[in-house]
């Protein structure tokens, strides 16, 4: 399995990848309205949510094979320890037990639930929900 990291920073960065997507494509006039000439936010919407669904889904299923590779009894699995401020001791670590190995995918499923959800209806801007 990868590391949790990638569990952890994938939505954070397919929403900013969608939102500066949609802006590259708005700017560059891909999306225009045919009668204004005026860039249209309708497709626009589709591509920054598109890519905060499918964040959503990949970890999702990095949720499912964690939560599918863990034995019971095992202690902390998948564990990232990286010495971030070695003057002050301070490390970057990740580990999942028992509880929290469920308590992942229980947030993975909510999230992905919720990015789904949000793609239902229209917002006044697109490119700064997805991204945050």
């Amino acid at each position: 399995m990868p590391p949790l990291s990638i569990m952890l920073w994938l939505p954070a960065a397919s929403g900013v990848l969608g939102a500066l997507l949609s802006l590259v494509l708005r700017r560059s006039g891909v999306a225009k309205d045919a009668s204004t000439g005026e860039p249209l936010e309708g497709p626009l919407i589709s591509v920054a949510g598109a890519s905060a669904v499918l964040g959503a889904l990949a970890t999702l299923g990095l949720a499912i094979g964690y939560i599918a590779d863990y034995s019971p009894g095992s202690g902390l699995r998948h564990v990232t320890d990286v010495v971030w401020i070695g003057e002050l001791g301070i490390h970057y670590k990740l580990g999942v037990d028992g509880l929290t190995v469920f308590l992942v995918g229980l947030a993975a499923l909510l999230f992905a639930a919720a990015a789904i959800a949000a793609n239902l209806r229209r917002w006044e801007r697109p490119r700064f929900f997805y991204a945050t």
